[in-house]
C-alpha cells in the first residue's frame, strides 16, 4: 500500500477538501441510439479471429493495413510494450452531485478517513437536448494501491468500519504495437495505433464466458463491425466492439433471457437493459478504453451469437424507451430468480438505499403472512416454503423456457469440510484452522446473508456483502446468499455443511424469471417494470 503522493496534479487537487473538479466534456450525440464500447476481452497477448471477404482492417486514422487476401483467420498479438502504470483506490462513496460528495468528504474526515473526489460520467444528448448529466463523483481513499490484490484485502480489513469497492485509474497509460499475422499466407503487419477491423461477421476464438460463476467455459463469437484491438493499461490486449446501443441491445437481450420467454417479459428486459446501459456510461469502467464490459459485471453481450427474432423485435417495440425516476436514468438491475422476494440495493451493496430499488414480496398480497425474512427464523420458514411465486417456475412445468430456472428456487447444496475450509482460505487469505461453524448476523429484506461469521478451530471473522460470501464459500459462486446452515457431525468437528437455500443472483430489481411468470399471467411489460422498479416511469428519448 502506497500514499498517494501528488502522482499527477490532477488528482492532487481533489484531495482538498471542499474541491472538486467537472467531468471532462465528452458529450456523447445520440441519433436513435447512442453509440458504444464493449469490452470483449482482455488481460491476454494474443486473439485469433476470423474473417470473411467482406471486411477491412484499417488504424484508428482510417488508414488501410490490409486491403486484401483477409477471408481466413487471423492472430492479433502485442509486441514491444512499454507498460504503464495503474492503482487501484477504494471508493467508500458514490455521489450525483460535487455538493453531496464534498459533504461525503467532511463525514469521512471526521471518523478520521482522508479521502479525494474522483468525477466520473458524461453527459447524455439527443441533438442540443440534454437527457441526463449522468455525473457521478466517487469519494475515495487517498490511499493508493500498486495492484487490486493489494486493495480487495484493505478493503476486507475495513469492511467491518466502512463499506468501499474498487477502482483503478491509469497513471501513464502504455505504449506498444500489435502484430497481425494470417495463418493460411503468413503474411503480418504491424500497427503502433489501435487496429479497427470491418466486416459484417468478425468471429473471435476463445472468448472467456461467465468467469468466476458455474458456466464458466470459453466459446467463439461472432460480432459485427467494428472490432477495436488495443494496448491496455496492463500492457496486455483489449478487445471491443464499437456499436450502436440498438445492435448492442440485440445481443444482449438473448443473453441475458431466453428467448422463449414471453413478449412481454423480453419488452421488459429490452427497456431494463437500455435503461442500465445509459445509467453506467462513463461509471462502470471509467479507467477502461471501453463503456461496458460484456459479461456479469456489465450486461451479458454475446453479440451476434444468439441473435434471435424474439429478441429482436422485442428490441426493435421498445427502440428508445427507457426507465427514468424522476430526472434520473435508472440503474435498471436485474438477476435471474429472487426466490420470491427481491433485495433492496442498500443491503446487497451497501451505500444509500434507492426508492426504485426496494425489495418486495415477488406475488400477490396472500406472501405477506411469511413475515419479514430479515429474522433469522422466518428466513428458514420460507427457504422450506415452496411460495406462490411469479418466479417459483416449478408451478409451470409446461414452460420448456423456464426449466433451467427450476432448480434455482430452492436448493441444496452439500460441502464438505476440507473443501469449504480451502476455499475460504484461498478466498479470505486467511486460516482459522478447521471450520466448526457458519452463522448468518444479518439478513436483507430477501432474506439474503449480509454478513455471515466464520469460526474455526482457532479464530473466527465476518464475510461481508452478499456477493464475497457467495464467492468465499464456492469456487463459482454460490447461487444465492439467501440460505441457512445444518451440519453433519464428524468425529470432532463437522464433516459436511449443508447449504439450504433460495434463488439465483442478488436479487435486485427486475427478477427475470418473475417477468416471464408474470407475462404468463397476462401482466404487459408496463405491469412488469412498475412491480419491479418501485415509482418508475417509462420514457421514449429517441
Amino acid at each position: 500500500m502506497n500514499n498517494l503522493k501528488l502522482l499527477i496534479p490532477a488528482l492532487s487537487l481533489l484531495i482538498v477538501v471542499g474541491c472538486g473538479i467537472k467531468p471532462p466534456p465528452s458529450d456523447r450525440i445520440l441519433d436513435g441510439g447512442p453509440k458504444i464500447k464493449i469490452g470483449l476481452h482482455q488481460g491476454t497477448d494474443t486473439i485469433r479471429f476470423t474473417l470473411s471477404d467482406n471486411a477491412a482492417i484499417v488504424n484508428k486514422n482510417s488508414t488501410f493495413i490490409v486491403r486484401r487476401q483477409l477471408h481466413g483467420t487471423w492472430q492479433a498479438k502485442v509486441l514491444h510494450v512499454n507498460p504503464g502504470k495503474t492503482v487501484w483506490f477504494l471508493v467508500a462513496a458514490s455521489k450525483s452531485s460535487a455538493a453531496e460528495a464534498r459533504k461525503e468528504v467532511r463525514a469521512l474526515r471526521r471518523r478520521g478517513f482522508e479521502t479525494f473526489i474522483y468525477p466520473a460520467g458524461q453527459k447524455l444528448k439527443i441533438t442540443d437536448r440534454l437527457i441526463k448529466e449522468n455525473a457521478n463523483y466517487r469519494v475515495c481513499l487517498k490511499q493508493s494501491f500498486s495492484t487490486k490484490l493489494a486493495a480487495e484485502q484493505y478493503k476486507n480489513v475495513l469492511a467491518k468500519k466502512l463499506d468501499t469497492f474498487i477502482i483503478k485509474h491509469a497513471l501513464i497509460p502504455p505504449g506498444g504495437s500489435i502484430r497481425l499475422l494470417h495463418e493460411e499466407s503468413g503474411q503480418e503487419f504491424a500497427s503502433t495505433e489501435p487496429i479497427i477491423i470491418k466486416g459484417d461477421r468478425i468471429t473471435l476464438h476463445d472468448i472467456p464466458v461467465g468467469v468466476g460463476f458455474h458456466w464458466e467455459h470459453k466459446e467463439d463469437r461472432s460480432y459485427p463491425e467494428d472490432i477495436i484491438l488495443q494496448v491496455g493499461t496492463d500492457g496486455k490486449l483489449v478487445v471491443m466492439n464499437h456499436l450502436y446501443m440498438e445492435h448492442y441491445l440485440k445481443g444482449v437481450v438473448p443473453s441475458e433471457m431466453p428467448s422463449g420467454f414471453p413478449l412481454e417479459a423480453l419488452k421488459a428486459q429490452a427497456i431494463a437493459a437500455r435503461s442500465e446501459t445509459l445509467a453506467k456510461l462513463g461509471k462502470a469502467h471509467s479507467s477502461d478504453p471501453y463503456d461496458l464490459c460484456s459479461d456479469v459485471h456489465c450486461q451479458v453481450y454475446s453479440g451476434l451469437t444468439r441473435r434471435d427474432a424474439n429478441t429482436d423485435r422485442a428490441v426493435d417495440i421498445t427502440q428508445g424507451k427507457i426507465l427514468m425516476d424522476g430526472e434520473e436514468i435508472l440503474d435498471a438491475v436485474y438477476s435471474s430468480v429472487c426466490g420470491g422476494h427481491g433485495e433492496s440495493a442498500n443491503h446487497a451493496w451497501g451505500g444509500e438505499g434507492r426508492s426504485y430499488l426496494k425489495g418486495s414480496f415477488d406475488g400477490s398480497g396472500r406472501l405477506q403472512r411469511y413475515g419479514k425474512l430479515t429474522l433469522k427464523s422466518t428466513a428458514r420458514r420460507w427457504i422450506d416454503a415452496t411460495p406462490d411465486a411469479y418466479c417459483n417456475s416449478k408451478r409451470r412445468p409446461d414452460i420448456a423456457s423456464l426449466e433451467y430456472t427450476r432448480k434455482y428456487f430452492r436448493w441444496e447444496l452439500n460441502i464438505p469440510q476440507d473443501e469449504i475450509r480451502t476455499q475460504l482460505e484461498r478466498h479470505m487469505g486467511r486460516s482459522v484452522g478447521p471450520i466448526i461453524k457458519l452463522e448468518p448476523i444479518t439478513r436483507g429484506d430477501s432474506g439474503r446473508i449480509t454478513k455471515l461469521r466464520v469460526e474455526g478451530r482457532t479464530g473466527s471473522y465476518i464475510i461481508h456483502g452478499e456477493l464475497t460470501i457467495r464467492r468465499a464459500l464456492k469456487r463459482t459462486t454460490l447461487w444465492s446468499s439467501c440460505f441457512y446452515v445444518q451440519t453433519k457431525r464428524g468425529e470432532h468437528i463437522p464433516s459436511q455443511f449443508i447449504l439450504k437455500g433460495a434463488g439465483f443472483g442478488h436479487g435486485v430489481g427486475m427478477c427475470q424469471t418473475g417477468a416471464a411468470g408474470m407475462g404468463l399471467k397476462g401482466y404487459n411489460y408496463k405491469k412488469i417494470l412498475k412491480h419491479y422498479y418501485k415509482g418508475c416511469q417509462i420514457r421514449q428519448i429517441y
